[in-house]
């Protein structure tokens, strides 16, 4: 009678665990949900295509003497302080003051300013953009501009094209920003001890493409360009 009592608890106990059922989470328990999966990153736009912009950076100089002391390499900073225009205040201060690497040399009867380390628009395969100035030996850059010396010490600067293309205006790619970059201007200043300043009128230009949907624009205005010699 025992072992038959014994049994029968054995055997409800098992049909009890097998009869278990988990409580579902009441209204107010929070769900763990899954991470959501990584989404792949898109690249940025660019704004015109990829065989119209180039990196230059800065080539060697040559080894021979050079006697005019206005030639050789610079460290340019322009600097365009206009404060009104097409949405001025849309335009970054970054875009508004930029460093190059600068070469001047002789050309013609005036100096060419050649510009590096920097990404420049240039006229592509497909698509040209008049990056050419008949007083300047572009081949197909925006990245030139002209200077003018006047007697010992006096000097002018020529950023301005020659007609209705972009000829001597500076034309700079901004690729992590999707934007191009347009400085222009006339001005005038010194030379003196391997250092150029020059002041004058220009501005700037920053848009999203060639033609573009969505720019601002500084000037006309204040503009200043330093030279310091490298």
């Amino acid at each position: 009678m025992i072992r038959a009592v014994v049994v029968l608890f054995v055997v409800s106990a098992l049909a009890g665990c097998d009869s278990y059922q988990p409580a579902a989470p009441s209204a107010g328990t929070p769900v763990p949900q899954p991470a959501p999966a990584p989404q792949p990153t898109a690249p940025l736009p660019e704004p015109v295509r990829d065989d119209n912009w180039i990196y230059l950076p800065a080539p060697p100089r040559p080894t021979t003497v050079v006697t005019d002391p206005i030639v050789g390499r610079y460290r340019l900073e322009i600097t365009s302080r206009a404060s009104s225009g097409l949405r001025c205040q849309q335009v970054p201060e970054h875009a508004k003051r930029r460093t190059y690497t600068a070469d001047i040399d002789p050309f013609e009867s005036y100096y060419a300013v050649r510009l590096y380390e920097a990404t420049f628009l240039r006229d592509g395969a497909r698509v040209g953009f008049g990056c050419s100035d008949r007083r300047l030996d572009m081949r197909g850059i925006c990245h030139q501009f002209i200077l003018r010396r006047d007697g010992d010490e006096a000097v002018s600067i020529e950023m301005v094209p020659e007609d209705e293309w972009r000829g001597a205006e500076l034309w700079e790619v901004l690729i992590h920003e999707t934007r191009l970059l347009q400085v222009h201007g006339l001005g005038n200043g010194t030379f003196r001890n391997g250092r150029i300043e020059a002041t004058g009128a220009g501005g700037v230009w920053y848009g999203n493409g060639l033609p573009a949907s969505d720019y601002s624009a500084c000037g006309p205005g204040d503009i200043g360009w330093t030279f310091m010699r490298q």
